[in-house]
């Protein structure tokens, strides 16, 4: 079901590149990063607090709302009365208005936050899947509206807040018993306590991703932030879909192995490896495969973001090793070092980003690359002195997953010398890149005794059962 949100998500982008320019979208990038960041900030933890929450009561759900609603009204007035400063800064006099229009949604999100945050710890996914979807849809929809009558990238903050609206709306349906309208603030120590590390930990884990688009922003031009970012966008898609079906479940799960004593470093450690047999075949192809995957998804105006993909595929498998440590560290209530994790690979990424610029955006992507080995390296230290994680059994457990990895890629890299993707259609040489790599995938995983085989497996013989059934 997730799947289906995700991809819907990603049609819109594909929609939206194939009818602006990358210098339009190069200055909505700007401006929506800012906003996503503040947006990040509104919440202030108040969603996790909830999931992480044993029992939740109606005193704990009004208090989330009240602090929702102070902090996320005044970042959006803030984001309002600002919008003049910020489009002079970044020297885009149109930039005034796009931040004022999106600022808007900073008003009615405080009251989605409860009833989605107690959905997720309810596992009810097919509700937010019928929210996030029908409000994409409606997206999609009035986007390509207002761009036919020559909004541009108007449009797009315009979309912003009509989905938030029909979020609301829907809610309202689907979830009316978590839904919350009148504030409190009995248990906001609680909340704070909880929410001042974590949100800042969300805040530096947002800038890292944004760092990009403000660093080349405010030292290059919008055409180059569109292409870096367009690139970077994919790889971002590329990992939220193939974790899509761990995250929403990671805090609670972890959270409740705590609760019940379980090894929390054992779950990790299977949780790690599963997502990485998975992850790293399919990152590391799509890298090689980039010339074809970004023709047919986006078009012929994109190819520049082509290096940038292959390079940033290095990065992501890099990242990909530890996607669930937030997770893992607030379950344990490990916030603070959540926090000074995320601000220590925010420092880096900026610095490797401004350092690197003045030699290309190819070079930005390189540096990224080492960025992704340093927080590896980072991450795996911290675990092991705070939560006493094994490294070697970590390093070691990844070696089939490197092998798994290492053979689709190869592959790859012989079918390209063959073929010669930039010769062919794209459709051709993705249809290729599948046939190949899918039987191989498959056939590795058993030769390798891969956990991940054993559950296909088990799932496959449960979906028989039931059809017989």
């Amino acid at each position: 079901m997730q799947v289906i949100s995700k991809g819907t998500s990603f049609a819109f982008v594909i929609v939206i590149v194939r009818w602006l320019t990358p210098e339009e979208l190069g200055v909505f990038a700007i401006v929506s990063s800012l906003t996503l960041l503040a947006a990040d900030l509104r919440f202030f933890g108040t969603g996790n607090f909830l999931i992480k929450e044993q029992e939740v009561t109606e005193d704990k759900k009004r208090s989330v709302l009240g602090v929702s609603i102070v902090i996320s009204y005044l970042l959006g007035l803030t984001l309002f009365f600002g919008a003049s400063s910020l489009s002079n800064y970044f020297e885009y006099p149109d930039m005034t208005l796009l931040f004022q229009l999106m600022s808007l949604s900073f008003f009615v999100a405080p009251f989605v936050v409860v009833p989605h945050s107690l959905l997720m710890k309810e596992y009810n996914f097919k509700s937010l899947l019928v929210i996030n979807c029908v409000s994409q849809i409606i997206a999609v929809l009035i986007t390509i509206y207002f761009i036919t009558l020559g909004f541009s990238y108007f449009s797009l903050a315009i979309t912003m807040n009509v989905t938030v609206i029909v979020q609301l709306i829907l809610t309202y349906f689907l979830a009316s018993n978590h839904l919350v309208l009148r504030p409190s603030f009995k248990q906001i120590n609680s909340i704070l306590n909880y929410g001042g590390f974590n949100s800042l930990a969300i805040i530096f884990a947002r800038l890292s991703y944004v760092a990009p688009d403000l660093i080349i922003g405010k030292m290059g031009t919008a055409r180059e932030v569109a292409i870096y970012s367009r690139g970077l966008g994919f790889m971002d898609f590329l990992s939220q879909l193939l974790t899509v079906g761990f995250r929403p479940i990671a805090l609670p799960y972890l959270s409740e192995s705590i609760h019940n004593k379980a090894d929390v470093n054992l779950a990790y450690l299977r949780a790690t490896n599963l997502l990485g047999s998975i992850c790293w075949p399919i990152i590391a192809v799509a890298a090689l495969s980039a010339y074809p995957i970004i023709v047919f998804l986006f078009g012929d105006q994109w190819l520049e973001s082509i290096p940038i993909v292959a390079y940033l595929g290095v990065w992501m498998v890099f990242k990909m090793v530890h996607i669930l440590a937030p997770a893992l560290l607030l379950a344990s209530n490990n916030q603070k070092l959540l926090f000074y994790q995320a601000a220590s690979v925010f420092v880096i990424t900026a610095l490797a980003i401004a350092g690197s610029f003045k030699y290309g955006l190819i070079a930005v992507a390189q540096a990224m690359a080492v960025v992704g080995i340093i927080e590896f390296i980072l991450i795996s230290y911290q675990l092991k002195q705070r939560l006493g994680l094994n490294i070697l059994a970590l390093l070691r457990s990844l070696i089939p997953n490197i092998t798994l990895t290492l053979t689709c890629l190869l592959a790859t890299y012989f079918l390209s010398l063959t073929i010669n993707f930039t010769k062919q259609d794209p459709i051709f040489s993705l249809s290729l890149i599948a046939l190949v790599n899918v039987p191989l995938w498959i056939i590795l995983t058993k030769v390798l005794k891969l956990e991940i085989y054993h559950e296909l497996k088990r799932a496959m013989g449960d979906l028989r059962q039931s059809k017989f059934d």
